[in-house]
């Protein structure tokens, strides 16, 4: 009788075994996936996308030339894309970056604590090739940590900027390069 009992057993457990590797696997295919934990935002104006975790909420952007904004629910990370178009055509994405820096680290709590950690550095991020780069700086005596792509589309520069109040940790840089590599020019227009 019990060995009659058994094979059904062992038969059982090598289901359950191969079913939780299965699951295993399954979790770690999905977790690994960007696009499958996340999900687009697409700009009021309908010429740019930018795909941020699933349990991210949008928000007001910093900036008046914020097109896409979204953070944690605990606001400690956020992600703002924004399409500046008032600066000098003359200007190159070069100038425009070190402009950038040069704002960044006035609305700093002081600009000479902040350090690029990260020099631009040209690069392809997903569909766009433009600048990429690092920061700390601090807010309200928060430190923060910025990645920052900027590019040239719709007749304009372009910026993603992912930011993180807190320590800078690797799933923090993974996900800010997930959602700078999201990044998608919808329509493509000259002003």
């Amino acid at each position: 009788m019990l060995r009659i009992l058994k094979k059904p057993l062992t038969i059982i457990l090598i289901l359950f075994i191969l079913i939780g590797g299965g699951g295993l696997l399954g979790y770690r295919i999905i977790s690994a996936d960007f696009d499958m934990r996340s999900y687009e935002i697409i700009s009021y104006n309908n010429l740019y996308s930018l795909r941020v975790p699933s349990d991210w909420k949008k928000s007001s952007g910093a900036s008046k030339n914020a097109v896409i904004a979204a953070e944690t629910p605990s606001a400690s990370m956020y992600a703002m894309m924004s399409a500046d178009h008032s600066y000098d055509e003359g200007l190159t994405l070069e100038e425009y970056i070190n402009a950038y820096i040069a704002k960044i680290g006035e609305s700093s709590d002081n600009a000479l604590v902040q350090t690029v950690t990260v020099q631009p550095e040209q690069m392809t991020m997903g569909e766009n090739t433009g600048y990429y780069f690092e920061l700390d700086t601090s807010a309200g005596g928060v430190p923060v940590h910025m990645w920052d792509f900027m590019f040239t589309a719709n007749g304009g520069y372009v910026h993603i900027d992912v930011a993180s109040s807190g320590q800078d940790n690797a799933s923090q840089a993974e996900t800010a390069k997930n959602i700078i590599s999201s990044a998608k020019v919808l329509k493509n227009q000259t002003q």
